[in-house]
């Protein structure tokens, strides 16, 4: 059986990071080595803090093991409002969630 730390792995919007550097920084202090990777970060600045992203994950031992989306207008602070905005649910932003998720799911083929 594995480890602890060989299981879980780190959301990276937990960390708030403000660039690809801060978050491996922020992740390495938590003494895990693994990742849930929030794709919008990488979507929105391709050419900015972000770049190079996987070989900084890979040159620092990061594993990357899942990629996370995130939906306009999401708003998680009662259940109420999950009902109402959660995932793909409001009709008013389908057109521009369904091209950010086809992004982000060609950042993630790309991240492996």
């Amino acid at each position: 059986m594995s480890s602890l730390t060989e299981r879980l792995a780190v959301c990276s919007w937990s960390l708030q990071p403000s660039s690809a550097d801060d978050l491996l920084d922020k992740l390495i202090q938590t003494g895990l080595a693994r990742m849930q990777c929030a794709l919008k970060p990488l979507r929105e600045n391709p050419e900015d803090a972000w770049t190079g992203f996987a070989e900084k994950c890979s040159g620092r031992g990061v594993q990357l093991v899942s990629g996370m989306i995130e939906t306009i207008g999401e708003d998680y602070s009662t259940l109420e409002s999950i009902k109402r905005t959660g995932g793909v649910v409001p009709d008013e932003f389908w057109d521009d969630n369904w091209r950010n998720i086809q992004r982000d799911v060609e950042i993630a083929r790309e991240l492996g």
